[in-house]
């Protein structure tokens, strides 16, 4: 059993094609979202946003999120993947660079409302895994993706409080912003699509409406009659 899971690791990791390439996007992701989120909630404090306030730009984040998440996912099945995850590195280096300018809590909303539109992108990012991977190997293929996102954020933390602690918090998200730059470079020059226009489901109205729908039914719980 032991040498099949190695084999399979073996076969995952030397797999042409999209997963090698994922899995270094995922590490700069990876970087960049740890060192962002450590520094995040002082730089707020140090803008002057008080601390009850803290929960409410947090909220804004998620609130963004599950408000385009269906839209996004619903876009990407009739006009591709590789656009969206082009725009999640966009929206997040955009979100970073209003973080280095911004004087006041109205930059920094701006750049949390752009951090939650960027997050809202994850399914796609997940559906192109599963599109580029055997099924054979699908599990596999998200354990190297989830590990090498989490393996830079053991380092990442740690480097980001240090570079706080000794030049503030704006080289932190100057930092983060180049990953994230990075990350877009290899997205938009390397990854290939999975899911060509015309190929997937045809976004109408109707098709609209019902993902936003499924977005806020109720699951059932399992045993639970269909």
């Amino acid at each position: 059993m032991r040498m099949g899971i190695l084999a399979g690791l073996r076969g995952a990791l030397r797999r042409r094609g999209n997963i090698p390439l994922m899995a270094l996007i995922a590490a700069l992701r990876g970087a960049g979202d740890h060192m962002r989120s450590v520094v995040w909630q002082p730089f707020a404090l140090s803008l002057g946003i008080p601390m009850r306030s803290l929960g409410g730009l947090e909220s804004a984040i998620d609130l963004t999120r599950i408000s385009v998440q269906p839209i996004i996912g619903a876009a990407s099945d009739a006009y591709g993947r590789k656009r969206f995850l082009v725009l999640r590195e966009l929206l997040l280096v955009t979100a970073l660079a209003l973080f280095v300018l911004a004087g006041s809590w109205h930059l920094l909303l701006l750049g949390v409302v752009l951090v939650g539109l960027s997050a809202a992108v994850e399914p796609v990012w997940s559906t192109l895994a599963a599109e580029s991977s055997g099924t054979a190997e699908l599990g596999m293929t998200y354990s190297i993706l989830n590990t090498s996102y989490m393996a830079t954020g053991l380092i990442a933390p740690m480097a980001a409080g240090l570079l706080a602690a000794a030049r503030g918090y704006t080289p932190v998200f100057y930092l983060s912003a180049g990953l994230g730059v990075a990350s877009l470079l290899l997205v938009q020059l390397k990854l290939a699509e999975t899911q060509r226009r015309g190929e997937g489901v045809e976004m109408t109205w109707t098709r609209f409406a019902r993902s936003m729908i499924d977005a806020f039914r109720p699951r059932p719980t399992c045993g639970a009659s269909t």
